[in-house]
């Protein structure tokens, strides 16, 4: 008896896991296995998602039934086929519902762990009132080589309250050595754009990083 409990529950909380599994894929913070324990956010969306679909089980099959009447007696095999067929859908409905999610990023602005990075970048909003852009520098090591790089933050991730990488819409670059001469500003000559859309820089490689915040004037 106690085996079929724990199938019960074991089978009530797959489709909560597989929804999480999905929708947390875009927290970093989330979307590792160690974070599947029993106080994790993994644990406490399957348990919500349990009930729910316990609860439209009740409703679908045993609405209009005295307590009397639910037990083993009265489930009958028709009803366990359809019962099997509801929790296969289940589990396609909420890991589809698990991927749109993620993919927009429904409800991530309450999700996302308020980190110092996560805070810097996200409430910078709240000191400009308008729109705004995030300009980034940042002196990279390659090949032992320290190499400028600028551009427009277009995305960044965290983990473990530590940045990952950070990634620069326009990138353009310059090696250190070609620095401003006296009376010269020639941003152009300079600077140099890197042919693709963004670049990613990982933060163990970035030596320093500057960031300016400025509001974009729509007139």
């Amino acid at each position: 008896m106690n085996s079929a409990i724990y199938f019960i529950i074991l089978a009530l909380l797959i489709p909560g896991f597989i929804f999480s599994h999905f929708y947390l894929k875009g927290i970093n913070e989330y979307s590792y296995t160690e974070k599947y324990n029993p106080v994790s956010l993994h644990t406490f969306i399957a348990v919500v998602i349990a009930i729910a679909t316990l609860l439209l089980f009740v409703c679908f099959f045993y609405t209009g039934l005295t307590a009397d009447q639910i037990n083993i007696s009265s489930v009958t095999r028709p009803i366990l086929i359809e019962s099997l067929i509801v929790y296969l859908v289940s589990i396609m409905v909420w890991g589809v519902l698990g991927i749109c999610m993620e993919k927009y990023h429904i409800g991530y602005k309450f999700l996302i762990p308020r980190t110092y990075w996560n805070k810097l970048f996200s409430d910078s909003d709240s000191k400009f009132g308008g729109k705004r852009d995030t300009y980034i520098t940042a002196v990279v090591d390659v090949s032992g080589k320290p190499i400028l790089y600028t551009g427009i933050l277009s995305g960044y991730k965290t983990y473990h309250d530590e940045l990952e990488y950070i990634i620069l819409a326009a990138p353009r670059r310059r090696n250190l050595e070609n620095d401003k001469l006296d009376g010269e500003d020639d941003f152009n000559q300079r600077f140099y754009s890197i042919d693709v859309q963004d670049l990613v820089i990982k933060y163990n490689d970035i030596l320093n990083l500057g960031i300016l915040f400025f509001e974009i004037d729509d007139n």
